[in-house]
């Protein structure tokens, strides 16, 4: 898949992604479900104060477990946050996204790690790391 087919695809999926699952402070477990064989975006990562609208970044992002059955990459792309944000709606971010991939004609249940580093304001001076293991079903 080209970058500009991975760009589309992150820029399509922002309005109906659950943008605010990544600001959670801790580690937590998420289901997702994947077509086959396509790539699929399962997480954003990013952390945000819904008062100001203020976006900060995350940092050393890792695939802490890979997935068996297919890949997992991050690709960084900039959306404007959907109407679920409220006052937020509209406000360009840059972020981080986890895309999955199935390998070839696999189908069937997959999982992966992935784990970040954040501040959740600008006044904060320590980070926290936090992470999701994903569950994905492949179909």
């Amino acid at each position: 898949m080209t970058r500009l087919a991975v760009f589309s695809l992150l820029v399509a999926c922002a309005a109906t992604t659950a943008l605010a699952l990544a600001d959670s402070a801790s580690a937590g477990s998420l289901t997702r479900t994947a077509a086959r064989g396509k790539a699929t975006v399962m997480v954003p990562l990013f952390a945000w104060t819904p008062e100001t609208c203020a976006i900060y970044p995350v940092q050393d992002v890792k695939i802490e477990q890979a997935p068996q059955h297919g890949t997992v990459s991050i690709s960084k792309a900039g959306v404007k946050l959907p109407a679920s944000f409220g006052v937020c709606a509209g406000t360009a971010v840059n972020m981080p996204w986890v895309v999955y991939q199935s390998a070839g004609n696999y189908s069937g249940t997959d999982h992966f790690t992935v784990s970040w580093r954040s501040y959740a304001t600008t006044l904060e001076n320590t980070s926290r790391y936090q992470a999701y293991d994903v569950a994905v079903t492949v179909k």
